[in-house]
Protein backbone atom coordinates (compact mmCIF):
# COMPACT_ATOMS: atom_id res chain seq x y z
CA UNK A 1 0.00 0.00 0.00
CA UNK A 2 1.14 3.76 -0.78
CA UNK A 3 2.07 5.45 1.77
CA UNK A 4 1.69 9.26 2.54
CA UNK A 5 5.50 10.30 1.33
CA UNK A 6 4.40 8.51 -2.02
CA UNK A 7 1.23 10.03 -2.47
CA UNK A 8 2.67 13.52 -1.87
CA UNK A 9 5.98 12.62 -4.10
CA UNK A 10 3.61 12.39 -6.90
CA UNK A 11 1.27 14.99 -6.20
CA UNK A 12 4.15 17.51 -5.97
CA UNK A 13 5.79 16.03 -9.39
CA UNK A 14 2.89 17.05 -11.22
CA UNK A 15 3.16 14.59 -13.89
CA UNK A 16 1.18 11.33 -14.58
CA UNK A 17 2.71 7.90 -14.67
CA UNK A 18 2.70 7.21 -18.58
CA UNK A 19 1.64 10.29 -20.58
CA UNK A 20 -2.36 10.51 -21.59
CA UNK A 21 -4.10 9.70 -24.72
CA UNK A 22 -8.04 10.81 -24.88
CA UNK A 23 -9.01 7.48 -25.30
CA UNK A 24 -7.65 6.48 -21.98
CA UNK A 25 -10.53 7.51 -20.30
CA UNK A 26 -12.52 4.93 -21.97
CA UNK A 27 -10.90 2.68 -19.67
CA UNK A 28 -9.75 1.67 -16.00
CA UNK A 29 -6.82 3.17 -14.17
CA UNK A 30 -4.50 1.72 -10.86
CA UNK A 31 -4.85 4.45 -8.30
CA UNK A 32 -3.88 2.84 -5.28
CA UNK A 33 -2.47 -0.67 -4.79
CA UNK A 34 -5.73 -3.09 -5.62
CA UNK A 35 -8.01 0.44 -6.01
CA UNK A 36 -8.80 0.96 -9.64
CA UNK A 37 -11.26 3.71 -11.33
CA UNK A 38 -12.72 3.93 -14.33
CA UNK A 39 -15.89 4.72 -16.60
CA UNK A 40 -18.82 2.32 -16.94
CA UNK A 41 -17.27 0.91 -19.86
CA UNK A 42 -14.60 -1.03 -18.21
CA UNK A 43 -17.03 -3.07 -16.69
CA UNK A 44 -19.01 -3.70 -19.73
CA UNK A 45 -20.11 -7.15 -20.61
CA UNK A 46 -17.12 -7.57 -22.72
CA UNK A 47 -14.76 -6.33 -20.46
CA UNK A 48 -15.07 -9.66 -18.37
CA UNK A 49 -11.69 -11.17 -19.33
CA UNK A 50 -9.86 -7.63 -18.98
CA UNK A 51 -11.35 -7.86 -15.07
CA UNK A 52 -10.20 -11.62 -14.33
CA UNK A 53 -6.75 -10.37 -15.94
CA UNK A 54 -6.40 -7.37 -13.88
CA UNK A 55 -7.26 -9.95 -10.79
CA UNK A 56 -10.50 -7.55 -9.78
CA UNK A 57 -12.87 -9.47 -7.69
CA UNK A 58 -14.76 -6.43 -5.75
CA UNK A 59 -16.85 -3.68 -8.11
CA UNK A 60 -18.16 -0.48 -6.78
CA UNK A 61 -20.83 0.82 -8.86
CA UNK A 62 -21.94 4.36 -8.69
CA UNK A 63 -25.16 5.85 -10.39
CA UNK A 64 -28.17 7.80 -9.94
CA UNK A 65 -32.04 6.83 -9.89
CA UNK A 66 -32.16 7.57 -13.40
CA UNK A 67 -29.22 5.65 -14.70
CA UNK A 68 -30.23 2.24 -12.87
CA UNK A 69 -31.24 0.59 -15.84
CA UNK A 70 -28.17 2.06 -18.00
CA UNK A 71 -25.53 1.61 -15.41
CA UNK A 72 -25.83 -1.90 -14.18
CA UNK A 73 -23.92 -4.60 -12.10
CA UNK A 74 -22.92 -6.87 -15.04
CA UNK A 75 -21.54 -9.79 -13.29
CA UNK A 76 -23.41 -10.16 -9.83
CA UNK A 77 -22.35 -14.04 -9.56
CA UNK A 78 -18.68 -13.14 -10.24
CA UNK A 79 -17.60 -9.98 -8.61
CA UNK A 80 -18.91 -8.57 -4.78
CA UNK A 81 -20.69 -5.52 -5.81
CA UNK A 82 -21.59 -2.32 -4.20
CA UNK A 83 -23.95 0.21 -5.59
CA UNK A 84 -23.85 3.37 -4.47
CA UNK A 85 -26.80 5.52 -5.06
CA UNK A 86 -25.10 9.04 -6.43
CA UNK A 87 -26.16 12.09 -7.94
CA UNK A 88 -24.53 15.95 -8.82
CA UNK A 89 -27.67 17.57 -7.78
CA UNK A 90 -27.85 20.65 -5.41
CA UNK A 91 -29.29 18.68 -2.87
CA UNK A 92 -26.87 15.63 -2.89
CA UNK A 93 -24.74 14.99 0.17
CA UNK A 94 -22.02 12.42 -0.36
CA UNK A 95 -19.96 12.28 2.86
CA UNK A 96 -23.01 10.04 4.42
CA UNK A 97 -22.20 7.00 1.63
CA UNK A 98 -18.50 7.48 2.23
CA UNK A 99 -18.48 5.37 5.26
CA UNK A 100 -20.17 2.28 3.29
CA UNK A 101 -17.46 2.93 0.54
CA UNK A 102 -14.62 3.25 2.84
CA UNK A 103 -15.40 0.05 4.72
CA UNK A 104 -16.27 -1.89 1.55
CA UNK A 105 -12.57 -0.92 0.30
CA UNK A 106 -11.01 -1.63 3.49
CA UNK A 107 -12.47 -5.35 3.56
CA UNK A 108 -11.40 -5.79 -0.07
CA UNK A 109 -7.92 -4.68 0.08
CA UNK A 110 -7.47 -6.23 3.53
CA UNK A 111 -8.18 -9.45 1.78
CA UNK A 112 -5.41 -8.60 -0.54
CA UNK A 113 -8.19 -8.39 -2.84
CA UNK A 114 -8.75 -5.78 -6.05
CA UNK A 115 -11.75 -3.60 -6.46
CA UNK A 116 -12.34 -1.60 -9.43
CA UNK A 117 -14.64 1.74 -8.69
CA UNK A 118 -16.90 3.27 -11.50
CA UNK A 119 -19.82 5.38 -12.48
CA UNK A 120 -20.86 6.48 -16.01
CA UNK A 121 -17.71 8.33 -17.40
CA UNK A 122 -15.35 7.82 -14.53
CA UNK A 123 -14.67 11.55 -13.85
CA UNK A 124 -16.57 12.55 -11.19
CA UNK A 125 -18.69 10.95 -8.70
CA UNK A 126 -16.77 7.62 -8.70
CA UNK A 127 -13.27 9.63 -8.18
CA UNK A 128 -14.91 11.74 -5.66
CA UNK A 129 -15.38 8.93 -3.25
CA UNK A 130 -12.06 7.43 -4.17
CA UNK A 131 -10.70 10.75 -3.11
CA UNK A 132 -12.70 10.65 -0.01
CA UNK A 133 -11.26 7.75 0.77
CA UNK A 134 -7.86 8.85 0.09
CA UNK A 135 -8.44 11.57 2.41
CA UNK A 136 -9.93 9.56 5.34
CA UNK A 137 -6.93 7.09 4.82
CA UNK A 138 -3.96 9.30 4.68
CA UNK A 139 -5.58 12.52 6.43
CA UNK A 140 -4.43 14.45 2.95
CA UNK A 141 -6.32 17.53 1.51
CA UNK A 142 -8.80 17.33 -1.15
CA UNK A 143 -5.89 19.34 -3.29
CA UNK A 144 -3.42 16.61 -2.59
CA UNK A 145 -5.62 13.57 -3.25
CA UNK A 146 -7.17 15.08 -6.27
CA UNK A 147 -3.38 15.48 -7.57
CA UNK A 148 -3.02 12.08 -6.79
CA UNK A 149 -6.01 10.32 -8.48
CA UNK A 150 -5.80 13.16 -11.75
CA UNK A 151 -2.03 11.62 -11.82
CA UNK A 152 -3.12 8.70 -12.64
CA UNK A 153 -6.28 9.42 -14.46
CA UNK A 154 -6.08 12.48 -16.30
CA UNK A 155 -9.84 13.10 -16.69
CA UNK A 156 -11.02 13.38 -13.67
CA UNK A 157 -12.57 16.50 -12.25
CA UNK A 158 -15.48 16.01 -9.42
CA UNK A 159 -18.32 18.50 -10.15
CA UNK A 160 -18.53 21.85 -7.94
CA UNK A 161 -20.89 19.97 -5.85
CA UNK A 162 -18.88 17.15 -4.94
CA UNK A 163 -15.78 19.53 -4.31
CA UNK A 164 -17.26 21.50 -2.05
CA UNK A 165 -18.09 18.83 0.16
CA UNK A 166 -15.00 17.30 -0.06
CA UNK A 167 -13.33 20.44 0.72
CA UNK A 168 -15.75 20.82 3.82
CA UNK A 169 -14.62 17.64 4.81
CA UNK A 170 -10.79 18.08 4.38
CA UNK A 171 -10.28 19.06 8.21
CA UNK A 172 -12.73 16.20 9.75
CA UNK A 173 -9.92 13.57 8.06
CA UNK A 174 -6.86 15.95 9.22
CA UNK A 175 -7.88 16.18 12.82
CA UNK A 176 -8.77 12.46 13.30
CA UNK A 177 -5.34 11.55 11.66
CA UNK A 178 -3.68 13.66 14.18
CA UNK A 179 -5.11 12.20 16.95
CA UNK A 180 -4.88 8.95 15.77
CA UNK A 181 -0.91 9.66 15.46
CA UNK A 182 -0.74 11.21 18.60
CA UNK A 183 -2.48 8.31 20.18
CA UNK A 184 0.08 6.23 19.17
CA UNK A 185 3.06 7.63 19.88
CA UNK A 186 1.89 8.26 23.31
CA UNK A 187 0.90 4.64 23.58
CA UNK A 188 4.72 3.86 22.09
CA UNK A 189 6.38 5.89 24.89
CA UNK A 190 3.95 4.56 27.69
CA UNK A 191 4.88 0.54 27.17
CA UNK A 192 8.63 1.88 28.95
CA UNK A 193 6.92 2.45 32.54
CA UNK A 194 3.15 1.44 32.99
CA UNK A 195 3.92 1.29 36.37
CA UNK A 196 4.10 5.38 36.36
CA UNK A 197 0.57 6.66 38.32
CA UNK A 198 1.19 9.93 35.68
CA UNK A 199 1.70 7.86 32.77
CA UNK A 200 -1.34 5.48 33.81
CA UNK A 201 -3.19 8.67 33.67
CA UNK A 202 -1.90 9.97 30.74
CA UNK A 203 -2.96 6.60 28.73
CA UNK A 204 -6.34 6.98 30.01
CA UNK A 205 -6.81 10.63 28.37
CA UNK A 206 -5.11 9.40 25.37
CA UNK A 207 -7.70 6.55 24.58
CA UNK A 208 -10.21 9.13 25.04
CA UNK A 209 -9.27 11.48 22.94
CA UNK A 210 -8.90 8.71 20.43
CA UNK A 211 -12.92 7.81 21.13
CA UNK A 212 -13.46 11.08 20.57
CA UNK A 213 -11.87 11.48 17.23
CA UNK A 214 -12.84 8.45 16.27
CA UNK A 215 -17.12 9.31 16.85
CA UNK A 216 -16.33 12.50 15.50
CA UNK A 217 -15.09 11.39 11.99
CA UNK A 218 -18.17 8.27 12.23
CA UNK A 219 -20.65 11.32 13.57
CA UNK A 220 -19.36 13.56 10.26
CA UNK A 221 -20.30 10.51 7.92
CA UNK A 222 -23.42 9.76 9.40
CA UNK A 223 -24.99 13.17 8.55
Amino acid sequence: MFGVKEILDISKSGTADEEWSYTMRRSMQLILPGLYLGPYGAAGKSKLGDLQHAGIDHIVCVRDELEKNIIKSNFPLLFKYLVIVLSESQSETIIPKVKQFHAFIEECLSKNGKVLVYCVDGMSRAPALVIAYIMIKYGLSFKESLKHVQNKRFCVQPSPVLEVQLKEFEPVCQAQMISASSSNVCKRSLEDDDSNDGHTFTKIRTNQEMDVGSESLETYMDM
